[in-house]
């Protein structure tokens, strides 16, 4: 079983983006999960309201005051949330995978043991038609795909629950976003088996902050830095 587990709060950034973005993923993920069902992989879609006031109806609500960051208390919470024999898959709302990649997902999720996990690379958008800002996952337009960020953004892998726990799950010492997921992945690679072919072949995308779509951060296997050069 692996649960797809999308985590949701508002930091005292960009609120409002992050609201919109929700009410597109959500939906979305669950009709991926229901997919991946019926292709026999069994799978959950959850997901985790750490705002003051609950935001989604069918989210489980875990109050946190705005301006309260700790991203992996958090994500660490959904990880003891489900049995140490499961697999996860955790997801930033602005995190999506187009439906043209799903059936490539469910050949990656049925292959996840203790050992053999995926992280994976983001994708950049190669259409210069579409703002970044203006995806919609539920929408027609043919969305082409090609390799962008390095993996570890968005808290987006597959891997079993208890190889997260046997490396001590995510470390809170991280202030500045995707640190602890760059961090996270590089320790789970030391221990175990990183998957690195097939897992080009389902790039998510992330939606941008848009009040800092400039400055993401990124690892360099060396350090932690905003780097104003990227474009996803």
């Amino acid at each position: 079983m692996i649960h797809f587990c999308m985590a949701f709060w508002t930091d005292g950034q960009e609120n409002s983006s992050r609201e919109r973005n929700v009410h597109l993923t959500w939906p979305y993920l669950k009709d991926m999960v229901r997919y991946l069902n019926s292709k026999s992989v069994p799978a959950t879609a959850n997901i985790f309201d750490y705002s003051p006031e609950k935001i989604i109806d069918d989210a489980t609500h875990i109050p946190y005051p705005i301006g309260t960051y700790k991203r992996s208390e958090k994500l660490n919470g959904i990880i003891n949330t489900f049995p140490e024999e499961d697999n996860i898959c955790l997801m930033d709302c602005d995190v999506f995978i187009h439906r043209t990649q799903w059936d490539a997902l469910a050949t990656l999720a049925s292959n996840v043991t203790y050992e053999i996990g995926f992280f994976f690379n983001f994708a950049k958008l190669d259409d210069g038609n579409i703002p970044l800002d203006q995806v919609d996952p539920h929408g027609t337009h043919p969305l082409v795909f090609t390799k962008g960020c390095v993996g570890g953004f968005g808290g987006f892998h597959l891997t079993s629950i208890k190889s997260i726990k046997d490396i001590g799950f995510f470390d809170e010492k991280f202030t500045t976003w995707g640190g602890e997921d760059g961090h996270l992945m590089d320790r789970w690679n030391y221990k175990f088996i990183r998957t690195g072919v097939s897992e080009d072949r389902v790039l998510p995308l992330h939606l941008p902050h848009f009040q800092d779509r400039e400055n993401i951060l990124y690892f360099n296997r060396e350090e932690y830095v905003r780097n104003n050069n990227l474009a996803v």
